[in-house]
């Protein structure tokens, strides 16, 4: 369970990556753009059904389908009076990842490929796309701790990113221009710094993501960051800040939140 079907694959065990995913998580928001309070729950659950050697010695392909719920309570502010909307999104895709090793190297990395179908209840629209995100993992260098003697442990992210979407119903009328088929390509890049002190658990993550559209009329330059105190390794209270346009839909974003998040 979290709240980024890349991640879907990654698994507990691995410390680095696992540190830095997106959570399941219930929020409570305030956006400053929209002068609206938001109530958001965001969750993707997965379940592996079939990890197995490719190529390499330790090289693996896994497919995990996957089904994903947003939900959306609005309270906007920005008339003489409170206007409250509520607006629902499931998803359905297939995370195909695959996990590259080297025989005189260290070195790895991790490719994933995703097909998705998207429902919107609110604006009847119908969403399909393929995205890809390709991690280089160098131990100690990039996409993994660089460990510190006082617990604490720093990670320098770069993840290469693709998406790529197809309208199939672009909805109601007053949406429909919006809803452009698109072809966007770029990066994810950033931090996460985790503690492992008992005393202080804590991680934070802070990433901008830039994707030229190569079709369709929104690149996108997104930024967010969230601090997460660990109640234990799977449930937390986050702090969370976002600002850009939406890698998914290209909307304008800026807002601050609130929740309880977890992943499993």
């Amino acid at each position: 369970m979290r709240g980024n079907p890349d991640q879907l694959s990654i698994d507990h065990r691995d410390k680095a990556g696992y540190a830095s995913v997106e959570r399941a998580r219930v929020t409570l928001a305030n956006d400053e753009v929209a002068q609206s309070r938001t109530n958001d729950v965001v969750v993707y659950a997965g379940y592996s059904l079939d990890k197995r050697p490719i190529g390499e010695a330790g090289s693996t392909y896994e497919a995990v389908p996957y089904v994903g719920f947003k939900q959306n309570r609005v309270t906007s502010y920005a008339g003489a009076t409170n206007e409250v909307t509520t607006s629902r999104t499931s998803q359905v895709g297939l995370l195909s990842a695959f996990h590259f090793t080297h025989p005189d190297s260290a070195n790895t990395e991790d490719l994933t490929a995703r097909p998705d179908y998207l429902v919107n209840n609110t604006d009847g629209s119908r969403l399909l796309t393929v995205n890809f995100t390709l991690t280089p993992v160098r131990p100690g260098v990039l996409n993994d701790f660089l460990r510190w003697g006082n617990g604490l442990a720093f990670k320098p992210i770069l993840v290469g990113q693709s998406r790529n979407g197809i309208y199939i119903n672009r909805g109601d009328p007053d949406v429909y221009d919006q809803h452009r088929d698109f072809i966007r390509l770029g990066a994810q890049a950033g931090f996460t710094l985790s503690s492992t002190n008992p005393a202080l658990p804590f991680d934070f993550t802070t990433t901008f993501t830039g994707l030229k559209a190569l079709q369709g009329n929104r690149s996108i330059h997104y930024w967010k960051s969230v601090l997460t105190y660990n109640l234990n390794q799977n449930v937390g209270l986050s702090l969370d800040y976002s600002n850009g346009l939406l890698p998914d839909s290209g909307d304008q974003e800026r807002k601050w939140g609130l929740a309880v998040s977890s992943k499993f």
